[in-house]
């Protein structure tokens, strides 16, 4: 990744029918086991999180995405903690529509 980037960064991987998001520093633990439960996987090859393309990958991409670059430092409070906080399904699971 470019030492410039300031903000995370969602990507559509065409040739492997699948998305990529990349941070420009570690994301909060918070952000990590919100991606990890939804069957996201890090790549240390890629220094990336992948998954196969789906719509409910593209949707929790797009607000962990949106809510990181508001933030813009490591230290800031994570506004996605507190909106996944009443997401969850009786399994774990978010519920994304």
């Amino acid at each position: 990744m470019p030492e410039n980037v300031t903000k995370a960064t969602l990507t559509e991987n065409n040739e492997k029918c699948g998305l990529e998001l990349r941070f420009p520093f570690r994301p909060d633990p918070s952000i990590i086991q919100s991606l990890k439960l939804s069957g996201w996987r890090w790549s240390r090859f890629q220094g990336c999180w992948w998954i196969r393309r789906n719509p409910n990958a593209l949707v929790l991409a797009k607000r962990i995405v949106a809510a990181h670059n508001e933030e813009r430092t490591p230290d800031a409070v994570n506004p996605v903690r507190e909106s996944w906080q009443g997401a969850r399904g009786s399994e774990g699971d978010f519920q994304l529509l």
